[in-house]
């Protein structure tokens, strides 16, 4: 038996090699491989079983002789319906190996293979490179990446991809056609920050994705204060909607002002604290509402501020590591100054409504659901929105939400996350597991794409594939 185990484990071992050079020049995706695994690992106690019941001889299959060595070896009846079951399981296993393996084949398509129609009014902003060697560059080149985002989500007649999926694309090697492509806009604005003692320069150029040619291009050599950089995002925000024929309203232009601070190290350390809520972890979670709390120390008027760090503490309480009555207790006096600030921020308005829910205030749904219509570009309030409907089983709302939301941020892990998580409770599993999938390809290892996606298959019955999640 033992030395049908070791012959086993050598002849598996080529095989899985071999597999592993073959399938790249047939064609077949990498992870088909991990099907000869899950196929070798279940023949392995068949062979085992062989091994130590069996010998296999010149004169053919005899049973293993007892250490007497008087028994009879021929087989018996017992035997042959043994033989048989094993293979049975053999033939199963190895059918179930080439149809995964033939299945894998056709994938299902990733995000840039959907086919969308094109916004002519829709823009995907590009990280902003740094051209200095200051250690702070980078922090102050994302930050004002993420105002100007912020900044264009408010025209409503204009899509802007969010800030989560043009992450996907700093340092990237493709060309601005080949990003427009996988993101669904029209045009790329590429731009890049340097520091130099008090001044700074921004250079910015608005690329027609179509012809890859420049539409626009400035740069801006401003003394480095909060004002300076401001009117510089406004301007280029004025000059975007100019060029993609959206019209800038006055309305619109003064809910982008009210939005932001007069103290360059105020909006430094929102900055950070945003970039600790990318990450998410409970660490991080925290670690957002010390940057936001020193922010708000710094302006004691910064709205944004006061209504994110009120969102982080929900955000904690949602996920278990403080209880909704702490994130009340505490985050209710942020979202009161918040909206005595600027009661008619989307952002803000939505964050009311997440601790309206918390209180179990029925007003909360007519709250959120207004923000979204406010703001239909700002990805953040129509995710708080989508979070809402989906812990209220309001599965069908949530997927259009969500969908939405999608279309603004197609590379988010967390929207597929939600959707994900929507279909498993709709009975969905197939979507389900897609959506999960996606997860897998946009962020390798998140554990959120293995629970979700080995919930949906042991949900469908699929059980093999749920025990490799």
């Amino acid at each position: 038996m033992f030395r049908v185990a070791g012959l086993y484990i050598v002849a598996a071992w080529v095989v899985l090699q071999v597999a592993d050079l073959a399938f790249e020049s047939w064609g077949v995706p990498d992870g088909a491989l991990r099907y000869i695994w899950i196929t070798a690992l279940l023949l392995f106690p068949v062979a085992l079983v062989l091994g130590w019941r069996y010998d296999f001889t010149a004169h053919g299959i005899v049973r293993t002789p007892p250490a007497s060595g008087s028994e009879d070896l021929s087989l018996q009846t017992t035997d042959f319906v043994i033989l048989l079951a094993l293979v049975a399981v053999t033939a199963a296993s190895g059918l179930w190996m080439i149809e995964r393996i033939a299945g894998s084949r056709d994938e299902p398509p990733t995000l840039r293979d959907v086919a969308r129609t094109i916004d002519p009014a829709s823009i995907a902003v590009l990280p902003f490179a740094t051209r200095s060697s200051l250690a702070d560059t980078t922090f102050f080149a994302d930050g004002v990446h993420d105002d100007l985002l912020t900044s264009l989500s408010k025209v409503m007649a204009m899509k802007v991809i969010s800030r989560t999926s043009v992450l996907h694309y700093r340092d990237s090697e493709k060309t601005s056609p080949e990003i427009a492509g996988e993101l669904g806009v029209a045009f790329v604005l590429e731009g890049g920050v340097q520091q130099a003692g008090n001044n700074v320069r921004i250079n910015v150029q608005l690329i027609d994705a179509q012809t890859d040619g420049h539409v626009w291009a400035n740069t801006y050599d401003r003394e480095l204060t909060a004002q300076n950089v401001f009117a510089i995002q406004t301007e280029i925000v004025e000059t975007i909607a100019a060029q993609l024929k959206a019209q800038l309203t006055s309305d619109e232009r003064r809910r982008i002002s009210r939005d932001r601070t007069d103290d360059l190290e105020a909006f430094r350390e929102f900055t950070y604290g945003k970039q600790q809520l990318d990450l998410a972890s409970f660490a991080a979670l925290r670690k957002a509402g010390e940057h936001f709390r020193k922010a708000i120390r710094i302006d004691p008027e910064y709205v944004l501020a006061y209504a994110s760090l009120a969102n982080t503490l929900a955000s904690l309480a949602v996920t278990g590591a403080i209880t909704p009555a702490e994130a009340l207790a505490e985050g209710q006096a942020f979202v009161d100054r918040a909206l005595e600030l600027d009661p008619s921020n989307a952002f803000v308005q939505a964050v009311r409504g997440r601790y309206l829910a918390l209180a179990d205030d029925p007003e909360a749904d007519v709250v959120m659901k207004a923000a979204t219509l406010v703001a239909p570009n700002d990805v953040d309030v129509l995710s708080i929105y989508a979070t809402y409907l989906r812990i209220e089983r309001r599965g069908e709302e949530a997927l259009a939400v969500l969908k939405q939301a999608l279309d603004l941020d197609p590379l988010s892990a967390p929207l597929y996350h939600d959707l994900g998580r929507v279909y498993l409770w709709l009975g969905e599993f197939e979507p389900a597991l897609e959506s999960f999938e996606r997860i897998a390809q946009l962020s390798p290892g998140n554990p959120y794409a293995a629970h979700g996606a080995a919930t949906a298959t042991i949900l469908s019955g699929d059980l093999v594939e749920a025990a490799r999640w």
